[in-house]
């Protein structure tokens, strides 16, 4: 039976997470208080600097193959992707407008702007990921091997700050059901370095639900 190895669902459910939680957060969050508010925004940043990089991987690392044996195939997530951009540069100027902004100064006006527009990309993100999963996982599994595949997860690994790594594994892996869980940890286990192995499992045992792992240690060889 051929691997499949799939590029696209893990990353994309570590994303969901994120945004889930964000979105969450931000929209009770009392932006008068200076800390809570600093708090606040710098989680924000941060969610749009690995939004930044997972789409560089994408446009970098990942489409050119899948769009070497499907011409044409990436291009709506190639303009989805320049549509993102002006979404984020909207987000950073209300944030950096909060900022800049005396204590309580247009607070309740800016909070209700960056809730609004905050709101919006994720609906515009959680929709982009739906079309990049329905367009290109069947056709890089059906096209790529299985060897094509894991190459270009593990440059895309190699291309991560062990420290960004490590950050994108706690959205991802609590995020994952256990049949998502076991052929990833497999796949990891069997191609990438050791180091790699070693912190899945580092992160695996702090952030998956303690019944979870206990039955996913049981499936990976």
């Amino acid at each position: 039976m051929k691997q499949q190895v799939d590029l696209f669902t893990p990353i994309h459910k570590a994303i969901r997470a994120m945004l889930y939680q964000l979105g969450a957060e931000l929209q009770s969050a009392d932006l008068t208080d200076q800390g809570e508010c600093k708090t606040m925004l710098d989680k924000l940043e941060n969610c749009l600097e690995l939004l930044e990089e997972h789409a560089r991987h994408e446009d970098e690392i990942i489409f050119p193959g899948i769009d070497q044996a499907c011409p044409g195939i990436t291009l709506e997530s190639h303009e989805e992707h320049m549509a993102y951009t002006h979404k984020v540069d909207a987000i950073r100027e209300v944030i950096t407008a909060i900022r800049n902004a005396q204590k309580g100064q247009s607070n309740t006006r800016l909070t209700a702007q960056l809730r609004f527009i905050f709101a919006d990309f994720i609906a515009f993100y959680l929709l982009h990921m739906n079309h990049e999963e329905e367009a290109l996982i069947k056709a890089s599994i059906d096209h790529l091997t299985p060897e094509e595949l894991m190459d270009i997860r593990l440059k895309v690994q190699m291309d991560t700050s062990p420290e960004r790594y490590t950050e994108w594994l706690h959205w991802m892996l609590p995020a994952m059901d256990l049949s998502e869980l076991a052929p990833l940890f497999n796949q990891v286990k069997q191609n990438a370095p050791d180091s790699v192995f070693r912190k899945f499992q580092f992160v695996g045992v702090s952030t998956i639900p303690e019944d979870r792992w206990s039955r996913l240690n049981e499936l990976v060889d």
